[in-house]
């Protein structure tokens, strides 16, 4: 693959759009691009230009999601044919530049953490708060270039919808990024009511199983059981006080399901 220059002689720095704050002290970034299915290629991309009411973060962690090998294998329902975009949706990042409108609210080098799904404002589904329930809803990394790369550009919408949060002093960003997957598993933990005393059964030991696992010890259960084929993840679980050996053959001729 051929490089583009890392930086920019002095002489050339300037600024993309006269209300950043912060000069950028290059024009391109290294991304990881999808082109197509299995296509994702590792390549020099302008940095993000952002307007007066945006935010341009350097992104510090960005988690792999399943979501992202998804599409990287099959596309995503929002991509129209051709469609070019860089993937990532799990992000801390501290803020390299802001547009006018909001720089007394993102001073540089604040770290925030990002979620990921924009609706349209004035939808019945946004103004719930169910974001990601709105068919029309924008997401980074799908119909918004994410957070494989060493930049990320935060549209207005997603300041004005409270998508940016700031992270602690003293948290590190590979915890912090852990928390929209972690905010997926409270929810579903919410839902079905896990509490103190109860028998929980998590069926996987993938990140997110790992994530119910701690979660529920957390809320109190008494027992938290993992059932996991596969014999590398199920080591993932192993803090988890397990009552079987989580063959998911015996969990179902056990439970009379199969």
């Amino acid at each position: 693959m051929k490089r583009a220059a890392s930086g920019i002689p002095n002489s050339s720095l300037v600024t993309r759009n006269s209300s950043l704050r912060e000069v950028i002290m290059t024009e391109t970034m290294l991304a990881a691009v999808y082109h197509g299915p299995n296509d994702l290629r590792v390549e020099h991309v302008p940095v993000p230009e952002i307007g007066p009411d945006e935010v341009l973060l350097r992104v510090l962690r960005a988690n792999i999601c399943g979501t992202d090998l998804r599409i990287l294998h099959g596309g995503h329902r929002k991509f129209p044919p051709g469609t070019v975009r860089i993937p990532g949706h799990e992000v801390v990042g501290e803020v390299a530049a802001a547009g006018a409108a909001v720089t007394a609210d993102y001073p540089a080098g604040r770290r925030l953490f990002v979620a990921p799904n924009m609706g349209r404002g004035d939808s019945r589904e946004t103004i719930s708060g169910n974001n990601n329930l709105d068919p029309e809803y924008e997401a980074f990394g799908i119909t918004l270039d994410g957070a494989f790369a060493e930049y990320m550009r935060v549209p207005a919408a997603a300041i004005r919808q409270g998508n940016l949060m700031r992270v602690a002093d003293g948290v590190d960003p590979a915890v912090a990024a852990l928390v929209e997957p972690l905010a997926c598993v409270w929810r579903g933990q919410n839902k079905v009511g896990v509490g103190a005393g109860d028998v929980v059964l998590v069926m996987g030991a993938g990140p997110i199983g790992v994530l119910h696992v701690m979660l529920a010890r957390l809320r109190g259960a008494a027992r938290v059981i993992v059932s996991e084929p596969a014999a590398g993840r199920g080591a993932a679980g192993a803090s988890a006080r397990s009552g079987g050996n989580g063959r998911p053959r015996q969990l179902f001729r056990r439970s009379g399901q199969g």
